[in-house]
């Protein structure tokens, strides 16, 4: 039989603010906050901002009635994970039993300095309708990593036994493409068949290690 405790205290809130011009320009701010006690002592808190815009081109005056829908897209944010609730904590120690009897051993040493991981990201789209019969939808992305959380063993000869430390390294680019084109050759009131593919590629790229 075993027992268990922990504290660990989170709280966040996201704000956002929603514009529209015309029913064809859209503009949305967004904002989130995160707070918990496993960012630990010096990193209390982190936030990450948010902008979407998006137009629709097809209610353009000088873009053919063909198209039901053309729009034009773009947006950047900010995202990550945040640490585990221990990680923060400098030092944890925990009850063992032997055949001397009773003691504690090191369970977890912490780190006070972990930040949560931040992930940056931009995006470009394109999405069109052509009379009800084709669709395309186009999206380019681009994303920046840092910050990433790893378990770093630790030297034996610093006496703290099997354990590992959480630490924030490196950084990494990545770029992506994904399209999706659907095609509805027959629309009938009893029938209709729909045709779909996509197609995506991207890469990754550690820039620090």
């Amino acid at each position: 039989a075993s027992e268990t405790f922990f504290n660990g205290r989170d709280a966040g809130g996201v704000i956002t603010e929603e514009l529209s011009l015309y029913d064809q320009h859209y503009l949305t701010f967004s904002y989130r906050k995160d707070y918990a006690s496993a960012l630990g002592a010096k990193s209390e808190s982190i936030g990450y901002p948010g902008i979407r815009f998006a137009t629709r081109l097809d209610r353009l005056s000088f873009v053919p009635e063909q198209f039901n829908l053309l729009k034009f897209r773009m947006a950047y944010g900010e995202s990550g994970m945040l640490p585990g609730h221990e990680d923060g904590v400098p030092l944890l120690w925990s009850g063992n039993a032997g055949g001397a009897g009773g003691g504690a051993n090191i369970y977890k040493y912490g780190n006070e300095d972990i930040e949560p991981e931040r992930i940056s990201e931009i995006e470009f789209g394109l999405d069109l309708t052509w009379e009800n019969l084709l669709s395309l939808e186009l999206t380019k992305y681009n994303q920046w990593a840092e910050n990433s959380i790893v378990y770093a063993p630790l030297a034996p000869s610093l006496g703290y036994g099997n354990v590992s430390q959480p630490i924030n390294i490196g950084s990494m680019e990545m770029e992506g493409f994904e399209t999706l084109l659907k095609v509805t050759p027959l629309n009938k009131k009893d029938m209709r068949i729909d045709l779909t593919a996509s197609y995506s590629w991207n890469e990754n790229e550690v820039t620090e290690m």
